[in-house]
């Protein structure tokens, strides 16, 4: 039963237009979903003809910057992940979170994605 369902959606869903976002356990919240369908729009292009073949996002694609930070010697750290909390400081730091499919930015190619899908079709 599975395997047919992971059919009907290889064979239905428009991977050119929407990013697949896998969360079982709910830990992508509205807002960073919202985060996810825009940088899926600006990485696809106005023809949705940029970007993976098949942009897929799990709770593990999540990259969080917090771009240059001063500690209290007046030294910067580049990229330095402070848990949200500038150091030493103890307020919230300019922290983005950037998804990009990890997996799927290089696999499957757009010939083998579409070749996969119209074989689902068949087959489901």
């Amino acid at each position: 039963a599975g395997f047919l369902r992971f059919l009907h959606l290889l064979s239905t869903y428009d991977f050119a237009r929407e990013p697949l976002v896998v969360d079982p356990h709910g830990h992508i919240d509205a807002s960073e979903r919202s985060r996810i369908q825009t940088q899926f729009e600006s990485t696809r292009g106005q023809d949705f003809d940029k970007g993976p073949a098949m942009y897929l996002i799990s709770p593990n694609d999540r990259d969080n910057h917090d771009g240059d930070i001063n500690d209290d010697n007046g030294e910067v750290t580049v990229g330095m992940n402070t848990g949200g909390l500038i150091a030493g400081r103890g307020r919230p730091s300019q922290m983005a979170s950037v998804w990009a499919p990890t997996y799927t930015q290089i696999h499957p190619e757009r010939v083998i994605l579409s070749r996969a899908a119209a074989l689902a079709r068949q087959s489901y």
